[in-house]
């Protein structure tokens, strides 16, 4: 029986998320975080939370085990409603599915699949060690313990922290990262952090804050784990950085198993709205010799992956993008949400509803049949806002329990334009509504004070967390009341 594709399975649980279930993670259980300075983050995708432990300083199989990360695995096994980082809060896949994510993950990356034409090959003993940390670590995930007597098959080392581009959504192009030293990670610490981890790992991610391409030393970095310890290696990179045919054949020779180019059009006035200090030239340009040079070398590798985020500006040109870049011979098309901070001035950058290859997502209304009376109030009259809210999430949502965590309506006033004014106030749930039930809720809020157009924009909020709008998992389309305010 043919196995189902984990990143299609992965997708599609994202897919078919509404709000999220529960706060769950795998990487504690699979996976290492290295920075540049050697030390271990507790999360990849929270740069700025948690505790910081150095892979020097002790044996990494004792720092996995230590009470910080056991207590967080068991927080997570507990499967109760709270965050361990900030981007817990829009985590969209539940316990059971994670767990089962993760187990069809590490399948995918068997060592039976390491063997490359690129490699020489491997020793048999370093396979089967590979192999034997690989099942024990599938019967701990399957069991759901907080210890670990195994260690990561997966991997994220970052050689540098700075890049070369300024993407405003990025925490090293806005400046959000005060990670310290700034710059590259030494080949003689990389070569140490490959020594307690080279005989296990099955995959390793060479890129994480900054633009990998800009360290030095990132061919014999990817020559050892690809050669010396037969480890399955990606990098990200812009791309945008003029690199010479040696550096090119370099990648090729290093045993680099996927490149991901990371641009979000073809045209350069589209691309440089969020890839700010990028050159689509200097791209092509080094594509263009990357695919010469592999064909002259007759190696399938690096797959080359051009990325492209979505976002408002772009998705309508994802048919064009693809057409193109698969014309400059690119193996892999791919497309997918870009992050995009939860808070209104960047409600211009959210797509409509664009999905992977040009398929339309999901956006659920939660609110609907939305009405205000009068339609046409005197200043400052009390006005009487009525709405129908759907719970479409998987979860029951409770009735207000505070200002933490609640599930609200939350109301916004808008002027003629549909720019904000300012946040009018909350419609509270006063029973527990059950998924996929309807309630009636009502409140009476004071018309604005002058005369003239406005708006009045109703969507669900989940207080102190986020705007189901601006979840980049819920995308929300909230409801819209016209208000004409007059003097007689």
């Amino acid at each position: 029986m043919k196995m189902a594709n984990p990143f299609r399975l992965f997708k599609n649980a994202i897919r078919k998320a509404v709000q999220p279930k529960t706060y769950f993670c795998d990487h504690l259980w699979t996976s290492i975080s290295v920075r540049v300075s050697g030390e271990i983050e507790p999360c990849s995708c929270a740069p700025n939370n948690g505790p910081l432990f150095n892979i020097l300083s002790e044996p990494v199989q004792k720092i996995w085990n230590n009470e910080w990360f056991r207590d967080t695995r068991r927080f997570l096994l507990s499967g109760k409603d709270g965050d361990v980082f900030d981007c817990c809060r829009i985590c969209p896949v539940s316990l059971e599915d994670r767990f089962y994510l993760s187990t069809m993950r590490l399948r995918f990356f068997e060592p039976r699949l390491l063997h490359s034409r690129v490699l020489k090959p491997a020793s048999n003993h370093l396979l089967k060690q590979k192999h034997e940390n690989y099942k024990t670590l599938l019967k701990i995930l399957r069991q759901k313990t907080d210890v670990i007597n195994a260690m990561p098959v997966i991997a994220n080392v970052d050689p540098s922290n700075v890049c070369n581009l300024h993407c405003p959504f990025c925490p090293v192009g806005a400046g959000e990262i005060d990670h310290q030293p700034r710059g590259y990670m030494p080949l003689e610490l990389y070569e140490r952090i490959m020594e307690r981890l080279g005989n296990y790992l099955i995959y390793l991610e060479l890129y994480r804050y900054g633009e990998p391409l800009l360290n030095p030393d990132i061919i014999p970095m990817l020559k050892l784990a690809s050669h010396e310890f037969r480890i399955r290696t990606s990098i990200s990179s812009n791309f945008s950085k003029k690199l010479s045919d040696a550096f090119l054949a370099g990648l090729i020779e290093s045993g680099l198993y996927r490149l991901t180019i990371a641009a979000d059009d073809v045209e350069q006035s589209y691309y440089e709205r969020y890839r700010q200090g990028g050159d689509l030239d200097i791209i092509f340009d080094n594509l263009e010799r990357l695919l010469r040079l592999r064909k002259k070398y007759k190696s399938p590798y690096p797959k080359i992956i051009w990325q492209t985020l979505i976002f408002r500006f772009n998705e309508p040109r994802l048919d064009r993008i693809k057409s193109f870049v698969k014309n400059l011979g690119v193996d892999v098309f791919r497309s997918a949400p870009a992050y995009i901070p939860s808070h209104e001035d960047y409600a211009d950058w959210i797509p409509f509803g664009e999905g992977q290859r040009g398929k339309a997502a999901h956006r659920p209304m939660f609110i609907s049949d939305a009405t205000v009376s009068p339609e046409n109030p005197l200043p400052s009259q009390p006005l009487r806002i009525q709405c129908r809210v759907t719970n479409y999430s998987d979860d029951n949502w409770q009735p207000d329990h505070g200002d933490n965590g609640s599930i609200r309506v939350g109301i916004k006033l808008l002027d003629s334009d549909k720019k904000l004014l300012g946040e009018m106030g909350r419609i509270n749930l006063l029973k527990t509504l059950p998924t996929q039930n309807s309630v009636i809720l009502e409140t009476k809020l004071p018309a604005p004070e002058k005369p003239g157009k406005y708006f009045l924009k109703l969507g669900m909020v989940k207080e102190n967390h986020y705007w189901f709008e601006y979840n980049p998992q819920i995308q929300e389309i909230p409801a819209l009341i016209s208000l004409i305010i007059t003097t007689k």
